[in-house]
């Protein structure tokens, strides 16, 4: 194995079997958008994950259809198959801008 003589400042690296492989590409910028639905995917998944150690049957990004051929992405279906229960779950993750924000995205979400 190759020893690497310098710092891999900016660089991807992944160990495998007592072996490094070199990214020599620095990893994408992300933009605000693309950062937001990140953060988004990371906590609906840590949410999912929860919710699935608690026993209940879970499905992460369950694709749809709408009216007008539009297409919807359910972010998480937990069913609860002792209780024959279930519940669609949509994670809105904001930054606090007022104290209204909790009941202005709940009415946006209604309104969707």
């Amino acid at each position: 194995m190759q020893e690497v003589q310098e710092p891999l400042q900016g660089r991807d690296y992944h160990r495998s079997v007592g072996a490094y492989s070199l990214d020599p590409k620095p990893p994408p910028q992300l933009n605000n958008s693309q950062a937001a639905v990140k953060r988004h995917n990371i906590i609906r998944s840590l949410l999912a994950a929860a919710l699935q150690n608690k026993g209940l049957e879970v499905y992460e990004e369950i694709h749809c259809s709408a009216d007008q051929d539009s297409v919807w992405r359910i972010d998480i279906i937990a069913i609860n198959t002792k209780k024959s229960v279930a519940e669609i779950i949509d994670p809105t993750i904001r930054f606090e801008q007022s104290k209204a924000q909790p009941n202005d995205v709940d009415q946006e979400k209604k309104e969707i």
